[in-house]
């Protein structure tokens, strides 16, 4: 795997994880099946993130989808630093509940730590990365939109 991809995947799956552990504290301090179904619809993110290309299926491609929208439109890199550029408005939007907005801050922060203290290298690799990335889903949505 080469490093793009990799600094990519550490990234997404900051926020994934964080995510995914904010909705499983959540849905053991309420007993609402909302909670509970939201849980899993975050482990499955994570199961699709963690699926080879060639082994996923529609439903992985959908949910991989939606998660891009959300990381390449929802979040910005500003003086080293990444940043969350959605509000509680625009997560209603997408269909995911607002309780996901503090979780997405507490990634944001996690990943922030992890930039603070990582080398110069790593830090500028993993941003240079993400900002590639984004750089080329913009690209290809807005071909998409074109045809």
């Amino acid at each position: 795997m080469n490093m793009k991809k990799t600094a990519i995947l550490i990234l997404m799956s900051f926020i994934s994880f964080g995510i995914s552990y904010s909705c499983a504290e959540n849905s053991k301090s309420t007993a609402n099946l909302n909670d509970m179904e939201q849980n899993s619809r975050y482990k499955l993110l994570f199961s699709a993130l963690m699926t080879p290309d060639s082994l996923r299926t529609a439903e992985d491609k959908a949910i991989l989808q939606k998660a891009e929208v959300l990381v390449y439109e929802g979040y910005a890199v500003k003086d080293g630093r990444l940043e969350r550029t959605f509000g509680k408005e625009d997560l209603r939007k997408r269909g995911i509940p607002e309780v996901y907005y503090d979780a997405a801050q507490k990634d944001v922060d996690v990943i922030n730590n992890y930039l603070d203290t990582t080398s110069v290298f790593w830090r500028d690799l993993m941003l240079e990365a993400f900002m590639k990335s984004k750089e080329e889903y913009f690209a290809r949505k807005d071909s998409l939109s074109l045809e």
